[in-house]
């Protein structure tokens, strides 16, 4: 009995020492996990004595655990809010300047315009240098009609044309306040006197600095008041178009070089075969030029298209020139 006893308590104290060996084993198993941190990349290696197997767990980046919690993500050192107002800031100076700012400011930070181009082309953004596909020079040049329309007829036109397009003054307001620019409309004028072509021209020419400024106002105001009509030949003259408000090349041109002449403006008539770039056509037309600061500027009202100087509704490189006149002979 005595040594049955001895036996049990014996191996008792076995299967205990036993049990501590295994349960230390084990714990030291557990505890030797590594932690390796490189470059925000955070990697978890596990590794057991026991089965001798090594198990890696996939690498997460910081950057892509912001991103999936909806966490802010930056392109050198700018948020997307910083990159977003620094794009409205070039497109804004842009429009202003007809050019690209040197710098972008972030608070004492300037940052090269080709370097923030990469950085808002890295976050998968763009600067767009229109504004509903209107370049700034087509939108200051749409504020010069505005301001020239009101001008002369105290009111803003119903709409502001672009070739065959019409843009509504409400949407053209939006439109130039988006890049930054505005109506001036001065309220210093004097009304305008349509009663006959000399008094028209008085108040067309009334507080321009410059006889181009005056010439620059005759044109507008027959491009823009006078609606253009198809037919050949003289019909109406100077005084009949004016009263009409309608014309076709010659009626037009003959109003336009009576304004400028009654203005003290040198003017004369051009007639040549032109290929209008609308309708793919060659036709005999019409136009002026007017004298200014020692040179002949090319004058054709019969398009919106068209400014002082400036032809866009005919291929000026392929016309035919067929006479240069005083007085229209037709």
């Amino acid at each position: 009995m005595f040594f049955s006893v001895l036996l049990l308590i014996g191996l008792a104290v076995v299967l205990n020492v036993n049990f501590s060996s295994a349960t230390t084993v084990n714990q030291t198993d557990i505890i030797n996990s590594t932690h390796t941190i490189n470059n925000s990349t955070v990697s978890h290696t596990v590794t057991s004595k026991a089965s001798n197997k090594t198990v890696k767990t996939n690498s997460v980046s910081n950057s892509t655990k912001n991103m999936a919690a909806g966490g802010s993500t930056t392109v050198n050192g700018l948020s997307v809010s910083q990159l977003k107002d620094g794009i409205s800031r070039v497109q804004i100076f842009y429009f202003k300047n007809s050019r690209m700012p040197n710098f972008v400011n972030f608070g004492t930070r300037k940052i090269l315009i080709g370097t923030f181009q990469k950085n808002i082309a890295t976050a998968g953004l763009s600067i767009n240098l229109s504004v509903n596909g209107l370049t700034v020079a087509q939108l200051k040049d749409g504020i010069s009609r505005v301001q020239s329309f009101y001008s002369n007829n105290g009111r803003l036109p119903n709409y502001v044309s672009y070739g065959t397009r019409k843009v509504t003054i409400t949407t053209f307001q939006s439109n130039i306040a988006t890049a930054g620019l505005k109506l001036s409309l001065s309220s210093g004028t004097i009304p305008i006197d349509t009663s006959s072509v000399s008094a028209l021209a008085k108040s067309l020419a009334y507080g321009s600095s410059s006889q181009y400024e005056t010439a620059q106002k005759i044109f507008n105001w027959v491009r823009d008041n006078v609606t253009y009509s198809f037919y050949y030949n003289t019909v109406y003259g100077a005084s009949g178009t004016l009263t009409k408000r309608l014309g076709n090349c010659c009626d037009k041109t003959n109003l336009l070089v009576a304004l400028s002449r009654a203005a003290g403006i040198t003017a004369q008539y051009k007639w040549g075969s032109c290929y209008f770039t609308t309708s793919k056509t060659w036709y005999g037309h019409v136009w002026a030029d007017l004298y200014l600061d020692g040179k002949w500027v090319a004058a054709d009202t019969t398009s919106s298209r068209n400014s002082l100087g400036v032809i866009n509704n005919w291929n000026t490189a392929t016309f035919t020139l067929k006479g240069t006149y005083t007085t229209l002979p037709f």
